[in-house]
């Protein structure tokens, strides 16, 4: 533009330096905004990644204290196995003990029947004193004794076979079953894992 005297208007130059002033601070304000999306998004990324960890690391920190869990419950089934095993060979022995007894008293009884045999054939005979008497008698009541004896030997083994062995199974299948509980994995299992030490707890302190 031009003033009425023909010279070059002065406001052209502020104009074009105002729009430049302009231009500048709204391109600052552009790069000052994007920057600070920038950083909000990088944050917002930064934590997400770190949550993401934490819960990754509690995961694992989870399955490790079920791992161990597992690895004890492992080691008192095949300790329970093993002492199953060795009341399974005592049952077996003591089956065959009870046999012996059985195979005792039937011994025990058929002298006893011979030997009252005996003493009724003998009480008729005029030569047969009241000593040999008494003393085929004191022999008939020991005989009677040990197989009372017998008796109740067979009695206690068949109680502690009835006792211990349904006791055992019991707390095997406690363990086996907390075993099996923690199998599936994931952090329901050591629900499981401590409902079923929780139940062989009491059955322990039961016995």
């Amino acid at each position: 533009m031009e003033e009425g005297n023909g010279k070059p208007s002065k406001t052209m130059p502020l104009m074009v330096k105002g729009a430049a002033v302009l231009f500048v601070l709204c391109l600052a304000v552009l790069i000052f905004s994007v920057s600070q999306l920038t950083d909000t998004v990088q944050n917002g990324y930064s934590r997400g990644f770190d949550a993401d960890n934490n819960e990754n690391q509690m995961r694992n920190n989870i399955q490790e204290l079920i791992s161990q869990e597992m690895d004890v419950i492992r080691q008192q089934v095949q300790s329970q196995r093993e002492l199953a095993t060795h009341f399974q060979s005592m049952k077996h022995r003591e089956k065959q003990e009870i046999t012996e007894l059985q195979r005792t008293l039937e011994s025990l009884s058929a002298s006893l029947a011979n030997l009252e045999a005996q003493l009724g054939g003998l009480e008729n005979d005029s030569q047969f004193s009241k000593q040999e008497a008494l003393r085929l008698s004191q022999v008939a009541d020991g005989i009677q004794k040990q197989g009372a004896d017998t008796i109740d030997s067979i009695k206690l083994l068949q109680d502690r076979m009835n006792r211990e062995l349904p006791a055992l199974s019991n707390k095997l299948a406690l363990l086996e079953s907390a075993e099996a509980g923690g199998a599936v994995g994931g952090a329901g299992e050591g629900a499981g894992v401590a409902a079923a030490l929780e139940a062989l707890a009491g059955e322990l302190r039961e016995q």
